[in-house]
């Protein structure tokens, strides 16, 4: 896939989160978003003022979330891609509809709470139904280190494994292969409305992206992104 289209799916996922959370900067979509393809890396510095309204320059300094929205966007959908199968991020972008702030938080909120819970399960599971020498083959199995992973105990190192793939959005992954070895884990991911993303994927999204907002936006508003995000793929 060319990276014309790559970014042009990015900056519609981006576009439509901006009209969501700060529709405000919507006539500066065009503007920051260009600027921001153009060197995805450099900080963009916006800058306002009744010269220069939209431009990039020196002038008074106009506080933006897009820019950050726009680099949020381009780690999730990398992400989503890459969790589907999807050969382009054409697909990934389908995946993203349309949903209310309130719907947004709602979405969220069941979603961590769901993967939470399911958290807590499967570290429940592992740790009654499989042995240690379980838990060492099933990190060989995944391509995983066992001695790079904390703990002592059998305890400890279901702990640091469940960590461990949850900081790589490898979840999924973990509980179909524990099911191979032990066809007794009677627990598969859950999905919500979205087929393709499971609760754990889900929510591992709304890590990565507020990891990144947090970077250069308030609490608050990160948070409200990082729903957004969450919601509009769990939604649809």
């Amino acid at each position: 896939m060319s990276s014309q289209i790559r970014d042009a799916v990015i900056a519609e996922v981006a576009r439509a989160l901006v009209a969501q959370v700060v529709p405000q900067e919507l006539p500066l979509f065009r503007a920051i978003s260009g600027a921001y393809f153009a060197a995805p890396d450099k900080p963009i510095k916006f800058e306002g003022g009744k010269d220069n309204p939209l431009g990039f320059g020196t002038g008074s300094s106009v506080s933006v979330a897009t820019p950050a929205i726009l680099t949020a966007s381009n780690v999730v959908v990398t992400y989503v891609a890459s969790a589907i199968g999807a050969s382009d991020s054409s697909s990934a972008q389908s995946l993203f509809g349309k949903v209310s702030a309130v719907e947004a938080q709602q979405a969220s909120n069941w979603v961590l709470a769901a993967a939470q819970f399911d958290r807590t399960q499967l570290r429940m599971k592992l740790d009654s139904l499989f042995s240690l020498d379980d838990i060492l083959a099933l990190c060989f199995d995944l391509g995983i280190d066992s001695d790079n992973l904390s703990g002592d105990t059998k305890q400890g190192k279901v702990q640091s494994l469940i960590i461990y793939c949850e900081q790589r959005g490898r979840i999924d992954e973990l509980i179909q292969r524990a099911a191979v070895i032990n066809p007794n884990l009677a627990w598969s991911a859950q999905h919500t409305g979205n087929k393709s993303l499971s609760v754990a994927q889900l929510a591992y999204v709304h890590e990565i992206a507020l990891n990144t907002l947090k970077k250069s936006l308030s609490e608050e508003q990160a948070a409200q992104i990082a729903n957004a995000f969450v919601g509009s793929l769990a939604a649809h």
